[in-house]
């Protein structure tokens, strides 16, 4: 994403990768101009890039976008343990039952409160 004037985002139609790779051809002694050509971008989105990608490498560019990904995955992977682990996984401490077969052995009349 490119930040625009007025607090708007552009998708940019290259992959962080494939800047750091474009900002590499210039470690070749190739002309920030012909690598511009190249890549069909103007002079000063490559400056911008290399202000913003500069230092990085392929791999870290890479792994920003794999961790930026797997933030919702592990989001999404734990709160299905949590169900299992809740609701079908017996536990010793409730006489190795799930939570589910505990609370309908508890009799109404029992202080345990159930509601969540």
């Amino acid at each position: 994403m490119v930040s625009q004037p007025g607090g708007s985002t552009k998708k940019s139609k290259f992959t962080e990768t494939q800047i750091v790779s474009i900002l590499k051809q210039a470690d070749a002694d190739i002309p920030v101009k012909d690598i511009c050509r190249q890549a069909g971008i103007s002079t000063p989105t490559y400056y911008q890039w290399k202000s913003k990608y500069g230092g990085m490498g392929a791999i870290e560019a890479f792994d920003v976008g794999v961790l930026v990904g797997l933030a919702g995955l592990v989001r999404e992977a734990t709160y299905w343990w949590m169900i299992e682990y809740n609701e079908q996984h017996p536990h010793d401490s409730l006489g190795d039952l799930t939570p589910a077969e505990y609370r309908q052995q508890v009799p109404a009349s029992s202080t345990f409160d159930v509601s969540a």
